[in-house]
């Protein structure tokens, strides 16, 4: 990936590198490259938005709150959070504020 900076101070673009061969081109375009710690409220809420949005995925197996806690317990080993989760996002771009 190459970042290149945009006229936005302290924000850049990410571009993906092409790799090409004899089957054609590829790129890496789908990877968490963002992760937000998540406390115990936020985790809650999201799984309770997804469980009430996606109504017609409920008779999916893996479509419980445990797989979405899972989830972010995954991300938040990846992230280290204190919290023990974190939320991840796939980004073009993107504007940090302290």
């Amino acid at each position: 990936m190459r970042f290149t900076p945009i006229s936005l101070n302290g924000a850049y673009q990410v571009d993906l590198d092409r790799r090409e061969d004899d089957r054609g081109f590829f790129a890496r375009a789908r990877c968490e490259n963002v992760f937000i710690p998540a406390n115990d409220g936020d985790r809650e809420r999201k799984i309770h938005v997804l469980m009430d949005c996606f109504a017609s995925e409920h008779n999916k197996r893996w479509f419980t709150p445990e797989t979405f806690n899972g989830l972010m317990r995954l991300r938040g080993v990846e992230y280290n959070a204190l919290s023990g989760y974190a939320e991840a996002f796939y980004c073009r771009k993107i504007m940090l504020a302290s």
